[in-house]
Formats: C-alpha cells, sequence, structure tokens
C-alpha cells in the first residue's frame, strides 16, 4: 500500500497580524496483511515508512493505516479507514479517510 495525504494550508487570522500555514504532504509506502472476515468485509492493516513535507522540508516519519472494506455488491466496496502518521519529536497526527474501493 503506498500513496499521498495532502493537507493544504490555511490562512489564520490573530490580532492584527495574519500568518498562512503551508500545505502538508504525507508520502508513505506500507506493507501489512489483509483478514477477510466474511465474503464482503475485510480488514487491512498496514504500517511502514514515510516522508513528510511541511514548508520545502523533508523529514523521515513513520505511519500506519487501518482500513476495514464492505462490499455493497460483487465488485463496488466502500472503505472507512483510520491514518496515523508520526514525526520524530511531534504527537501523532490522526486522520480519517473514506474511500470506494473497485474490485478486479
Amino acid at each position: 500500500n503506498s500513496g499521498i495525504v495532502y493537507y493544504a494550508g490555511r490562512k489564520e487570522t490573530i490580532g492584527t497580524g495574519s500568518y498562512k500555514y503551508p500545505a502538508y504532504i504525507f508520502l508513505h509506502a506500507f506493507a501489512g496483511a489483509v483478514y477477510n472476515a466474511s465474503n464482503n468485509v475485510h480488514f487491512c492493516l498496514t504500517a511502514g515508512p514515510a516522508a513528510g513535507i511541511y514548508n520545502s522540508i523533508v523529514q523521515f516519519n513513520s505511519g500506519a493505516s487501518l482500513q476495514c472494506t464492505y462490499y455493497i455488491s460483487t465488485k463496488i466496496g466502500i472503505t472507512p479507514g483510520l491514518i496515523m502518521m508520526k514525526e520524530t519529536g511531534s504527537d501523532a497526527l490522526w486522520s480519517g479517510s473514506l474511500r470506494a474501493a473497485m474490485a478486479f
């Protein structure tokens, strides 16, 4: 499992000053396991190395992902998930996801 997570920056005004937060990009390459709970439900747990890019600075990170796919038909599924991103020296960043999945 590999991918990219993109968080757009935002502008914030504090008092009379303002600050624009840069975007954050999280590139990951995870490996893991899939558990088929039934014919139409499976769980996927992955973890591995990643790279975080913030304000043009690249830092190596680690992360993990837990997803559950429920197939509403033989080929189409809905996949909610939870992603954890961790940089050295900071708290973990947790993010939720919702995907559509297609089986071939």
